[in-house]
């Protein structure tokens, strides 16, 4: 075929376009689980859906350039009616893989035909590489039999950095893979997985380049089987046994720090630290010429080629020696230590898609006791008590993914349990969706640009690090609107001072601990604050499993799986567009401090709520998720705490303060009418003395109770207002028990169906 002039190139960008919405849509679910059930995520690998409609109702203009390329063709198909053609679809009904040319255009298809009865792959044209050209600096490049195989080394993540992978056209070069190959000169080793050894494509390779090539016969009938059975652990185990050993390439580590190898006219000491930086490559040489005894003792950076080639031109023209070979064994030094570098900057090894984990999400997600099993599971996973605000921050935490995100403070005055429990909670979704935070300067979230947060989960375990830099305004702006629009002035080249403007966007949800939490986030509209647990019994039950840690006595790896299954869960939960008929239901009286932006929130969490059991109910016709009664009781049973400490005037620590006074009070013989001095209650209480003093101070502030006494004498304290936030609880649950059973609101849902 013809090169794809710019115009069908265009033709090809926008067909595959329609291709992508076809695979997100509703009822596009036989491709998604086909997808599912060999562990590619059509999202990561960008791939389309061709359900062979795209041309009906579509005039003949419409269909010429396709004719053209041979996407349509004609067909003796009967007809209803004798004005109409019929056409045969290329690839109808399949996943489509887009193929590219070396300026990343959509230049071919592949389409995986999966719903026939014994499955094919076909190819639009012969032009194209899959998943694109290689970049030149690649170092190392994987050759697979098919385009599914090099799908599963993009999706288990077993590449490294200056790696690249080519799909072989059916086993073979196509001139587009040869000219790939042949534009790559840094390249060192090929590495081809197939069902046998072919030694003609060896031969093919060898004529295109001098870097080494490595065959290797897959276990199993794909590669893509091998990683459903084994893992992306078992993966990279299996690539790393098929790379030839230091011994038959001449190559010895003799520690980390020394190596030895044996080339044909010369032997070569190298000593020194392998720089886990991988733009650096710089060594301690003593290159030994072996008839002769002349040694080379130089630094060389064989990253630098040309610096590099040049050391050697001089060198090896004054002993006549042969250096086209040296630098080619040079390369082949460059190849061992970057995989010495690859062991020796491995952490440990992380799971790759795992069909187990993936089964168990789905099935968990249809359970009727969905949320009492996750808050389950999420205990399960090392967060010890906190049962109602952990569940409540898991799905806040999740909703970066979604319209609706919200974002969580956790009050806490002792930062070191807050950012555990944030940092755990973060730990519960997918790492590749996070975004860590500790220290910031001022201004860093103007230069964000528009990928670096968007659609991830922000993790900032102290806020004092973004409130000491005063960056703190522009972060509650970015979590406010999802962007932030700034101009500053700078000077041109002509000296004339213009002004400039930065736009963010970061749609995202963040989780943090903060100690001032009101101070910083009272009335930000998508801002939950949260309260800690601070009972003397949850503290006995952190000291406890902080001992049994130490012992040894707590399973990890079950904890481990305990994580992986609810990142999985997040992994299987889609972005759908959610209606709620009883949103009226859910207003606040308009008495309640920021009523109307907590009722926002309120439909906001609902929402999410509804968004995780979509896989137990269907859509509507516009593909929505529709809220139900039983969705709204969750999300109140949830949301009611966290409710009540954005409306409380008292911060979450004064709060806690204030209702250990009152159990003390009560428990006196006086009741009501005790009067206690600062010391009686940093005693009972546990409390020091500038806590106990500075708690007091804001209670008295806020006439919550009062001073008496004379300094010469000393102060007692006695508490006047005694049931205010029950009261203010009570008025909101009658507000909404209007559309709900009063005698089950703010109790903790139990999913019933």
């Amino acid at each position: 075929m013809d090169k794809i002039s710019p115009d069908k190139g265009e033709t090809l960008k926008s067909l595959f376009q329609t291709f992508v919405t076809g695979i997100n849509n509703i009822k596009a679910t036989a491709p998604r689980h086909f997808l599912d059930s060999i562990g590619l995520d059509f999202q990561k690998l960008h791939l389309g859906f061709n359900s062979g409609q795209f041309h009906h109702r579509k005039d003949n203009s419409f269909k010429a350039p396709f004719i053209e390329l041979g996407i349509l063709t004609k067909s003796d198909a009967p007809v209803r009616d004798n004005s109409m053609t019929a056409y045969t679809v290329f690839g109808d009904y399949s996943i489509i893989f887009p193929l590219k040319d070396k300026n990343g255009n959509i230049t071919n298809f592949y389409a995986h035909r999966f719903k026939i009865q014994t499955p094919k792959g076909e190819y639009l044209n012969n032009e194209g590489i899959y998943p694109c050209f290689p970049s030149k600096r690649t170092t190392r490049l994987f050759l697979t039999e098919n385009v599914i195989d090099s799908a599963t080394l993009i999706q288990a993540e077993v590449l490294e950095n200056r790696d690249a992978v080519i799909a072989l056209r059916n086993g073979e070069l196509t001139d587009d893979i040869k000219k790939a190959i042949e534009q790559l000169a840094e390249l060192t080793q090929i590495l081809v997985i197939g069902k046998e050894v072919c030694e003609v494509l060896i031969e093919q390779l060898k004529s295109l380049t001098t870097a080494q090539i490595v065959y290797a016969v897959s276990p199993l009938d794909s590669l893509n089987e091998f990683w459903l059975n084994h893992g992306t652990e078992g993966l990279l185990m299996f690539l790393e046994e098929i790379e030839p050993s230091a011994n038959s390439t001449g190559f010895q580590m003799i520690s980390d720090q020394e190596f030895f190898f044996k080339g044909q006219e010369v032997s070569y000491h190298i000593r020194g630290v392998i720089s886990q930086n991988t733009t650096l490559l710089e060594l301690d040489f003593e290159i030994e010429v072996d008839r002769s005894g002349d040694v080379l003792r130089d630094k060389f950076d064989l990253l630098k080629e040309l610096e590099t080639k040049k050391k050697i031109y001089f060198w090896t023209e004054n002993n006549s020696l042969n250096s086209s070979q040296i630098i080619l064994e040079l390369k082949e030094i460059k190849a061992e230590l970057d995989k010495v570098r690859r062991e020796q900057g491995k952490p440990d090894k992380q799971r790759g898609f795992s069909t187990k984990q993936d089964k168990l999400a789905k099935q968990l997600l249809m359970s009727k006791d969905l949320f009492g099993q996750l808050n389950e599971l999420i205990g399960k996973a090392g967060i010890v008590g906190e049962e109602k605000s952990r569940l409540l921050l898991y799905l806040i935490s999740s909703s970066y993914k979604f319209k609706y995100n919200l974002h969580a403070v956790i009050h806490s005055e002792d930062m070191t349990t807050g950012s555990e429990l944030a940092t755990k909670i973060a730990g519960l979704i997918p790492e590749t969706e996070q975004y860590y935070i500790d220290i910031t300067s001022s201004r860093t979230f103007r230069y964000y640009g528009n990928s670096k947060i968007n659609n991830k989960l922000i993790l900032i375990p102290d806020y004092s690090g973004v409130t000491s830099s005063k960056a703190i305004n522009d972060l509650k702006c970015l979590q406010a609107k999802g962007q932030i629009i700034s101009d500053a002035p700078t000077k041109g080249d002509n000296g004339e001072v213009v002004t400039n403007r930065t736009e963010v966007n970061g749609h995202s949800s963040s989780i943090g601990a903060c100690k001032n939490s009101k101070k910083y986030f009272e009335g930000q509209p998508r801002t939950v604050l949260v309260s800690m647990d601070n009972s003397s019994e949850q503290m006995q039950r952190l000291m406890e499993y902080d001992c049994l840690s130490m012992s040894g006595q707590i399973d990890e790896k079950a904890e481990e799986q305990a994580k992986e299954l609810l990142q999985y869960i997040i992994r299987n939960i889609h972005p759908l567009e959610v209606i709620n008929p009883h949103a009226s239901a859910l207003m606040l009286p308009l008495n309640v401090t920021n009523a109307r932006m907590l009722t926002l929130q309120l439909n906001c969490f609902v929402s999410l709520v509804a968004l995780f059991r979509q896989h137990q109910r269907g859509t509507d016709k516009q593909g929505r998720i529709v809220v139900t009664k039983e969705d709204i009781q969750t999300g109140l049973d949830l949301y009611l705490d966290a409710l009540m400490v954005t409306i409380d005037e008292l911060d979450a620590g004064t709060r806690d303060f204030f209702d250990k006074l009152k159990v003390l009070m009560m428990s006196q013989s006086e009741k009501e009418q005790t009067k206690l001095t600062s010391l009686d209650i940093q005693k009972a209480l546990g409390i020091s003395k500038s806590h106990t003093n500075r708690f007091l101070s804001i209670l008295l502030d806020h006439e919550y109770v009062q001073k008496e006494g004379h300094r010469n004498q000393g102060f007692s304290y006695v508490v006047t207002n005694w049931d205010e936030s029950n009261t203010i609880k009570q008025m909101i649950l009658e507000r909404l028990a209007t559309h709900h059973d009063p005698n089950t609101m703010g109790h903790q849902n139990t999913d019933r169906h």
